[in-house]
């Protein structure tokens, strides 16, 4: 198996894990304990858009999926 096969595969088991540990719909405050940051600091990226979409299941009920929550952590990563 080369380095980039192996280095996905790496990548997929790491977001399996991450996704172990959350609900599939998580809260704003699930999301903020997870990225381990405040309301605040989230609502402000909300409003710049550059949080992950949120569902919305009533006028006063929102969630956010889990799946799309990880890949906007992991999008905010650094490349070296």
């Amino acid at each position: 198996m080369d380095n980039d096969r192996i280095a996905a595969l790496e990548a997929r088991v790491e977001l399996l894990e991450a996704a172990a540990h959350f609900p599939k719909y998580m809260t704003a405050d699930q999301v903020c304990d997870a990225m381990q940051i405040n309301r605040t600091k989230f609502w402000q990226l909300r409003s710049e858009g550059l949080a992950p979409p949120a569902l919305f299941l009533g006028t006063r009920t929102m969630r956010f999926d889990r799946d799309d929550v990880l890949q906007w952590a992991a999008s905010l990563k650094e490349t070296a």
